[in-house]
């Protein structure tokens, strides 16, 4: 009876999770620039079966290798074709329920609780930075669920040297390294310092094992992804300045200096520092560590090493914030939503002890977290309802748009801005763009991203661009120089103008 009361209560909270992330994308779920690269890159893997995956030449700004890690799209290829291409808004959800799942059954089996799991899974399911990354179809949330996977079997492992724990890490570490950027950027940085902190060599010969067996596995492959992983955080070493910069208004060559651009991740001055460190508040449950980090001397091992992954993952985010010469290692609040997992199960650890603290923990301090999270979940998603999440949106507009491009045999490359509609086209329009990122010679993006360095006849001429798309709300056609005369297409604000006269 207990055992089916368990199995009830995880379905409930992951159920209202999956619930919390799909209700913000109901209106908008067929979007997301990055999931048409996705099932582009799915269906190519299904015909084919070979790694790495070679995409048509779509892409004008990439190689046509992909030597992004392919874990995702293999796991995506094991679903049903249909399913996928109907239900992939869906995925992303279902999969960081899946780590929701894991929390559940990881604090239940180290408390015995129903009640004690159920609350740490609620602090996950309202921790909103999590809940934006499931908005759309993206290998971010199985990249987290890997890290928690990998770094689980970790810490068992170092503690009771099962063998079986080895077998774990290995596999899911695998995974991991094959599957997402950010999450093993992570794990390469916090593993050695766990060796330090615990003077235990066993966290960086984890490390090594993963990377090793990985090597092994994959060979040529995986030294094309650790060398595609290294060819973006040099770009971004170059151009972390423009990280989230408008590509035109921010342009040297058609922006306007005196207007601020305020998409910039790195702003200049208090409003910048400001900025960075309300983005480091995604997650008002890490408040609640303080208790853990009193009661440190009276915490299991297992404890210690979750508590020194927060601290070490938030110790990255803000050197990457902070810090200059550390930005190229990506956006660091993006780091934090990998740690909600250890935050949620550190949340709850006064009710595991007999702290003094216990009382008013259970009956205030964390009522009233929960009841915040809300709030704050709620609130954002009345202040994204007219937009949505994820974009660009699949409507009306947009679709009378592609379906121009597609039928209309005078198209053949297209320059798109914004670029979040660049891998809407390649997919639902089979047409060539001016983009890339996918996978290796980020030089070649340069000039085009993040912000335009070269004028547009440069590009056309190069890249014998037949017609521009432009999405009117993001850049005004006056600022790019294009003229009604050459449009020969409109519907609401999406304009197609042609580049070369009859």
């Amino acid at each position: 009876m207990n055992l089916l009361l368990v199995i009830l209560s995880c379905i409930a909270v992951v159920l209202l999770a999956f619930l919390i992330r799909v209700k913000p994308i109901w209106k908008n779920r067929y979007s997301g620039c990055d999931a048409y690269y996705y099932l582009l890159c799915v269906e190519e893997f299904r015909k084919h079966k070979r790694l790495p995956i070679i995409l048509p030449d779509y892409y004008l700004l990439d190689i046509q290798e992909q030597w992004y890690p392919p874990g995702f799209v293999i796991f995506l290829s094991l679903l049903p074709k249909r399913f996928v291409e109907k239900y992939y808004w869906a995925i992303a959800p279902a999969i960081d329920c899946l780590t929701i799942a894991l929390l559940y059954t990881t604090t239940y089996l180290l408390s015995g609780g129903i009640i004690v799991a159920t609350i740490a899974s609620l602090l996950y399911t309202l921790t909103l930075a999590v809940i934006v990354e499931c908005s759309s179809l993206n290998s971010r949330p199985l990249g987290s669920f890997l890290l928690v996977a990998t770094l689980l079997c970790i810490f068992a492992f170092a503690e009771s040297y099962t063998v079986w724990f080895l077998l774990g890490y290995i596999l899911f570490g695998v995974c991991l390294l094959m599957t997402h950027k950010m999450s093993a950027q992570l794990l390469y940085f916090i593993l050695p310092l766990m060796s330090l902190i615990f003077w235990d060599p066993t966290y960086i010969a984890a490390l090594l094992g993963i990377v090793a067996v990985t090597f092994l596995l994959f060979r040529s492959f995986f030294i094309k992804v650790l060398k595609g992983q290294w060819d973006i955080l040099t770009f971004w070493n170059r151009n972390w300045k423009n990280l989230g910069a408008h590509q035109v208004y921010s342009s040297p060559i058609y922006g306007n200096e005196s207007r601020e651009d305020l998409g910039r991740i790195f702003q200049k001055g208090f409003k910048g520092l400001y900025r960075n460190a309300r983005s480091m508040g995604l997650n008002i449950t890490v408040i609640l560590l303080i208790f853990p980090i009193l009661h440190y001397s009276q915490l299991l091992l297992f404890d210690k090493q979750m508590l020194w992954l927060v601290i070490l993952a938030y110790a990255l985010a803000g050197a990457t914030l902070l810090i200059p010469q550390l930005r190229f290692y990506g956006e660091g609040f993006k780091y934090l939503r990998m740690v909600a997992f250890p935050i949620a199960y550190l949340a709850i650890t006064p009710l595991l002890y007999n702290w003094d603290v216990i009382l008013h923990y259970q009956y205030s301090i964390l009522p009233v977290t929960l009841i915040v999270s809300l709030w704050i979940t709620l609130r954002t998603y009345k202040s994204t309802a007219l937009t949505g999440w994820g974009s660009p949106s699949m409507g009306t507009n947009l679709n009378s748009t592609l379906e121009f491009l597609k039928n209309n045999s005078e198209v053949d490359a297209i320059m798109v801005i914004p670029l979040t509609y660049a891998d809407t086209i390649a997919y639902h329009c089979r047409k060539k763009v001016v983009w890339g990122t996918h996978s290796y010679n980020f030089k070649v993006v340069e000039p085009f991203y993040p912000v335009l360095r070269k004028p547009l006849e440069s590009f056309i001429s190069e890249y014998n661009i037949s017609h521009i798309m432009l999405d009117a709300n993001h850049t005004a056609p006056e600022t790019l120089q294009l003229s009604p005369v050459n449009r020969v297409f409109n519907a609401g604000h999406y304009q197609i103008y042609k580049t070369k006269e009859e």
